[in-house]
């Protein structure tokens, strides 16, 4: 299944520069770019599956190619009264400030 967006909010726009009318009904495939890690990819492709809920971190690229790290929160939703899975609700939080400070220790331990 494609997963499109059916709902974003102002703040997706604003982080992505993408317009409602560029994502609404489509797959936020279009977030991923040249070093979007595969492995990432498939973990969320496995999640989705078997109908369970995963938390990953990726590195997507907004519209204009800016990279930037998203932990994506994907929570399967079940139609009232049922097991069936009807919709994903994702949450995205930028994380790019907490990535870049990681890799910036790491790479200062590793210069000792």
């Amino acid at each position: 299944p494609s997963q499109p967006i059916i709902f974003a909010t102002p703040a997706f726009f604003e982080l992505t520069e993408y317009s409602q009318e560029e994502v609404l009904g489509y797959n936020c495939r279009f977030l991923q770019g040249p070093d979007t890690d595969p492995a990432a990819i498939d973990r969320l492709r496995t999640a989705i599956k078997q109908r369970r809920a995963v938390e990953e971190g990726l590195l997507n690229y907004t519209k204009s190619g800016k990279p930037f790290w998203n932990l994506l929160c994907l929570t399967p939703l079940c139609a009232r009264g049922s097991q069936e899975v009807t919709h994903y609700l994702g949450v995205q939080r930028d994380i790019t400030s907490s990535v870049e400070k990681c890799s910036e220790r790491n790479t200062a331990q590793l210069r000792r």
